[in-house]
């Protein structure tokens, strides 16, 4: 299966003054990772590690951080 480098999952837009800081929360439901699988007919997701890059832009990533995916029983 090919897979994109990088997929856009989420985003807002936040506007700061200099010096100052806010918390940005950004859901990330296991099923947007899904991907069609031709042979199964269906979409899956992989229990794999997955990175996220969070930044300003593509260009200006400011944190990188690995997180398990993980489905509620």
């Amino acid at each position: 299966m090919a897979w994109p480098n990088e997929e856009l999952k989420g985003f807002q837009r936040v506007s700061l003054q200099p010096g100052e800081t806010t918390t940005v929360q950004l859901p990330l439901a296991a099923k947007s990772l899904a991907y069609f699988d031709e042979a199964q007919g269906t979409f899956v997701v992989l229990e794999e590690p997955v990175t996220l890059l969070i930044g300003s832009s593509s260009a200006d990533i400011r944190l990188e951080q690995k997180i398990a995916v993980v489905f509620a029983k």
